[in-house]
């Protein structure tokens, strides 16, 4: 089951959840900002998307 919470207007954030296991959406709509979790049934990390924390090279 899905869930939108509660945030400011410049802010969403979204849950999923299904036998344990749980992916997070937070997004900042005022900057482009977000960030995708997930997690396992024992509530370890299984994957993290964060572009802020990428690098561009440029050429």
């Amino acid at each position: 089951m899905g869930t939108i919470e509660d945030t400011p207007a410049e802010q969403l954030a979204l849950t999923w959840r299904h036998d344990g296991h749980e992916a997070r959406l937070e997004a900042d709509l005022a900057t482009y900002a977000f960030t995708i979790a997930a997690v396992d049934e024992t509530g370890a990390q299984t994957a993290r998307i964060d572009p802020s924390a990428l690098t561009r090279e440029t050429g």
